[in-house]
């Protein structure tokens, strides 16, 4: 009787962590997608090129995001080709269980700014992903779990001129090797095929077949309107700023909805943004990352 209890409490306990992990994916809403993404893409903010007044306040919109929710904010300040430019990632950390290992959830931040007189406003590249780390924090919070390893949450300057901030963010690590994996997100609310819409492109690093399993997962549970192209990579060193975690040895997955004529232009624009599929593949990644930090 007594070894029957004890199963029945696992089981228990396992039904209350499903439920709460359900509760965190269900805190990912168009309506807060919408509206942040919406912000950081809007003229007021001029294209949020790396080193500018406007790059600035995008990363304290940012922060102050994480902050409503609870969460204490780093700005890892460095300097980029010329030592004149300031730039800063912004970050948090949510302690696991095992602080000696963690994984990376990353996003770029900046765009291209203003050229010739005309604003890029970088909707899709990148104010796309970058909301997407501000959901994650959010389905974490809702969740109210603690996960087995550390989950950093990170939103990178200045890629468009070369990777600069997830590059400093690597070799400023101790051990790159106690990152047991990086997520990227470049891109993730267009369609590069207007006739596949819930179509998306899942990078990650061959030798790591349960990062497809556990995308796969995510949409049969949770009943996503995703239809990923699976990419495997035996190297994946290039692209955007997962190629700084790999060339450091970190395994990596990486979302991306593709190319499409708006890429690097004035057109890249909120208004086509579609949220559907934003919203699904933030909630996709959010379970992915929640196993990548329990495994």
């Amino acid at each position: 009787m007594r070894k029957l209890s004890f199963f029945v409490i696992i089981f228990l306990i396992a039904l209350s962590a499903v439920a709460q992990v359900s509760r965190g994916v269900e805190a990912i809403t168009r309506q807060s997608c919408e509206a942040q993404v919406t912000f950081l893409s809007s003229d007021l903010l001029q294209g949020r090129k790396a080193g500018t007044a406007e790059n600035r306040i995008a990363a304290e919109y940012l922060a102050s995001l994480f902050a409503e929710m609870g969460y204490k904010t780093v700005f890892q300040k460095f300097k980029g080709k010329k030592d004149s430019v300031h730039l800063q990632n912004v970050l948090i950390e949510i302690q696991g269980v095992d602080t000696s290992r963690c994984i990376v959830v990353g996003s770029h931040y900046d765009h291209l700014g203003v050229r010739e007189g005309e604003i890029y406003n970088g909707a899709d590249d990148n104010a796309s992903g970058a909301v997407a780390i501000v959901q994650i924090a959010k389905a974490i919070k809702a969740a109210g779990l603690k996960p087995k390893y550390t989950i950093v949450l990170a939103l990178w300057d200045a890629e468009e001129g070369g990777l600069w901030g997830s590059k400093h963010y690597v070799a400023s690590c101790a051990d790159p090797k106690k990152i047991v994996g990086y997520m990227n997100f470049d891109m993730i609310g267009r369609n590069s095929d207007e006739t596949k819409p819930q179509s998306f492109t899942y990078f990650y690093t061959k030798a790591y077949p349960e990062y497809e399993k556990w995308l796969n997962l995510a949409i049969a549970e949770y009943h996503l309107d995703l239809k990923p192209d699976f990419s495997r990579w035996d190297d994946p060193t290039s692209g955007s700023d997962n190629a700084s975690f790999a060339k450091a040895g970190v395994p990596i997955c990486w979302y991306h909805t593709g190319g499409h004529a708006d890429y690097h232009k004035p057109t890249d624009t909120v208004d086509k943004i579609n949220w559907a599929k934003m919203v699904d593949i933030i909630r996709s990644s959010y379970f992915v990352a929640w196993q990548m930090a329990n495994s």
